[in-house]
């Protein structure tokens, strides 16, 4: 995943001694940009979804804190997700479809449809943290899920549908599974959405 060039510290843009460090100095001194490079970056990434040229890229990384396992990013070049690479085969494509479930929201605000995570969104950046129970999963890593998971993992909406049956904690269905939590609440989610109901109540 590429970063935005330029002095650290100094917008390459505005020349504002405008940026703030922040976790993706893990990957070699990279930083926030302020909110000029945000804006031409996002110009950008319009320009591309309009060309058909918007791409989505998976790449790995080890990240110095253990219990970060995956990072989203729009405003690298191209957008894409770094995960951990000794992450579990279930947990790995569990943050690729979180991941792709962000990357399908960025282009729904930028033609406007603006959703419950326009605040973060307009971060670009996701931090991808392994929960310690399904109480800690971000609803915006549940939402991201399930947009995708239906079509993308339908064996794992079936799995829990008929794990549901026998069990009534996320928690426990997880382990029932075989899949991670927030796959888990994301395809109760579904399902309760399938039979009319309201989202689930994790």
């Amino acid at each position: 995943m590429g970063a935005f060039a330029g002095t650290p510290g100094v917008c390459v843009i505005c020349g504002r001694d405008a940026w703030g460090s922040c976790p993706r100095a893990l990957y070699g001194g990279a930083f926030l940009p302020c909110e000029c490079q945000t804006a031409a970056r996002l110009a950008e990434i319009v320009a591309e979804e309009e060309a058909g040229t918007r791409r989505f890229e998976v790449d790995v990384y080890d990240f110095s804190n253990p219990e970060l396992e995956a990072f989203y990013s729009e405003f690298d070049r191209p957008g894409g997700v770094a995960m951990r690479p000794c992450l579990p085969e279930e947990a790995r494509r569990s943050r690729e479809l979180e991941a792709r479930g962000y990357y399908l929201w960025t282009a729904r605000l930028l033609r406007g449809f603006f959703g419950p995570v326009i605040g973060k969104m307009a971060e670009g950046r996701f931090f991808m943290y392994r929960p310690e129970s399904p109480e800690d999963v971000p609803r915006c890593t549940v939402r991201a899920i399930r947009c995708v998971i239906e079509k993308e993992e339908p064996g794992w909406v079936e799995a829990v549908a008929e794990a549901r049956r026998y069990a009534d904690h996320p928690g426990v269905m997880a382990a029932w599974c075989e899949i991670p939590v927030q796959a888990v609440l994301a395809s109760l989610d579904v399902l309760a959405m399938r039979d009319g109901e309201a989202r689930s109540s994790w």
